[in-house]
């Protein structure tokens, strides 16, 4: 009885691993069905294409930036503006990775596909804890936006207020 009470439950355990596998693929589909979005002007463009990342959850990522191999905290991680995406690690926000790893996902299967480019904007570079603040473009598509359309995060003007944000 025992054996077939476990065998039953992985089972289950391969079909909720299956079922997230076949969202995150769509999730990633998905992420150029978005419209064109208006990208801010003026801004620096750092385009992101063979080089190596890290991502740590939905709204925020390691890139090196300075092509030296390693990741350079803070320097060289990025946080998303506009988005926040459900937590991973415990904070004052709370801890939700049943949300969280979708975002996470989605950010990493759309950093890992075409020539990713990061948007800066010069007179509001880092924010808190030195982080580059950025919008993310993949193939004119604004991922900051696709975020948000998805269900990975709720808009957020934290950081910045979006003047040229459509």
């Amino acid at each position: 009885m025992k054996t077939l009470v476990r065998d039953g439950l992985r089972l289950t355990l391969c079909f909720v691993r299956l079922g997230l596998c076949l969202s995150l693929t769509f999730a990633a589909q998905q992420t150029f069905a978005v419209e064109g979005q208006s990208l801010p002007k003026n801004w620096k463009k750092f385009p992101l294409q063979k080089m190596k990342v890290r991502v740590i959850d939905g709204d925020t990522f390691d890139a090196d930036l300075n092509r030296n191999g390693r990741f350079s905290n803070p320097e060289e991680r990025i946080r998303l503006l506009y988005v926040d995406t459900p937590e991973l690690k415990k904070s004052h926000k709370g801890k939700d990775p049943k949300l969280g790893l979708p975002a996470k996902g989605y950010l990493r299967s759309v950093l890992s596909k075409a020539n990713p480019v990061l948007w800066v904007n010069p007179k509001n570079k880092t924010g808190n804890f030195g982080r580059l603040l950025a919008v993310l473009e993949v193939k004119g598509h604004n991922i900051n936006l696709a975020l948000i359309k998805h269900g990975h995060s709720y808009f957020d003007t934290r950081y910045a207020w979006p003047a040229d944000f459509k």
